[in-house]
């Protein structure tokens, strides 16, 4: 990946869990997609910021 160095910085805000209908999306961004996508971050060089809820 061209920006992945460890002088790069990614700022990642997927939609929360359980908030589909509010962006009126076709399906909502689960648990289960939260793991898909940061099993793939695990690989990065990039510092990372990633943005998230924490649910009651």
């Amino acid at each position: 990946m061209q920006y992945d160095s460890p002088d790069s910085l990614f700022y990642l805000d997927p939609p929360y869990v359980g908030t589909g209908n509010y962006y009126k999306m076709q399906r909502t961004f689960s648990i289960k997609e939260h793991k898909k996508l940061c099993a793939l971050l695990k690989n990065i060089r990039a510092n990372l910021s990633y943005a998230t809820m924490i649910a009651p």
